[in-house]
């Protein structure tokens, strides 16, 4: 079975880029997606329904698997319908990689159009009746990590502005450093790249595989969310792979079987009591092997 996946946009299009698996092949649904100029062009182009948009179509679009996976970031409906209409023989599926209420498109419209409607998100899939089909990772993200790197912090957290999360983490970080005084470092990029020229405590967004390393330089990582999201973000999956704790607010994650209390702190459910106990534990890999139903071939056979 072949897969092909479509990206739409920058960030879930880098994200992809460097996924190297046999059974599928990343390509990017528009020309000049790698450029932000180009990608608010097109955007504007849509919005105001110019005509001749069929020019912004990659020419890479073909020798297509015969499934179809579309992630939802930036897509747009004269994609979907042109896709549908040109290989009407392949199984489309239009996977939600964001929370519903984090995208601009409706469920109603990708079934409309004939898709099936598969997301991350365990409450969404509940609300919005789309089946589920958990975060993902692919090993070869992390390729570009070495082993022998030390952390150089107890506590990090590396991630965009969503919905007042830096007022979050430092809130979380403030409440844990009472328990024990650990070192910490925040990385916040602006939930837009526009916006960290207006906001001096926003940071440049990193590429991606600049982002694992600046992950990776904590022990612990930070992983928090405000919003009613029920699926994880990679973050999860890029500590607990590589031998580094967490410490999330998503609850979700005691219900799974690669959850270990020696890895991972649930802050709002565990005891702050037992954060000390959390950090001086050394990093356990007894479930090491569980982590492994999450990787991306076992995301793509759940397709079937």
């Amino acid at each position: 079975m072949k897969y092909t996946i479509i990206s739409c946009s920058v960030s879930s299009g880098t994200i992809l880029s460097h996924t190297k698996e046999t059974e599928v092949d990343i390509k990017w649904a528009f020309k000049g997606s790698k450029s932000k100029i180009f990608t608010y062009i097109r955007m504007m182009w849509f919005k105001y329904n110019f005509p001749m948009k069929k020019i912004w179509l990659n020419n890479a679009l073909s020798d297509l698997g015969d499934v179809m996976i579309v992630f939802d970031s930036c897509v747009n409906e004269y994609i979907l319908a042109w896709f549908k209409k040109t290989y009407s023989d392949k199984r489309f599926i239009f996977y939600y990689w964001n929370s519903i209420n984090h995208t601009s498109f409706p469920v109603e419209k990708v079934r409309e159009l004939g898709y099936e409607v598969w997301g991350f998100d365990p409450a969404d899939a509940s609300k919005y009746q789309y089946r589920l089909n958990p975060q993902f990772f692919c090993h070869n993200w992390y390729n570009s990590l070495d082993p022998a790197d030390v952390p150089e912090v107890d506590i990090g957290f590396v991630g965009r502005d969503k919905n007042g999360r830096m007022q979050l983490v430092q809130k979380v970080l403030s409440e844990l450093n009472k328990i024990d005084n650990c070192t910490s470092s925040i990385y916040i990029t602006a939930p837009k790249w526009y916006l960290y020229f207006f906001n001096r405590n926003y940071k440049r967004i990193l590429n991606f595989e600049d982002m694992i390393r600046k992950e990776m330089r904590a022990r612990i990582l930070l992983d928090v969310a405000n919003s009613e999201r029920c699926g994880y973000t990679l973050r999860v999956y890029d500590v607990l792979c590589n031998g580094r704790k967490l410490i999330t607010n998503n609850i979700n994650i005691i219900d799974e079987d690669f959850y270990d209390k020696r890895n991972s702190f649930v802050y709002g459910l565990d005891s702050p009591e037992d954060f000390e106990t959390f950090v001086n534990t050394d990093f356990s890999r007894e479930k090491e092997d569980k982590l492994e139903n999450s990787n991306m071939s076992n995301w793509l056979a759940r397709f079937l």
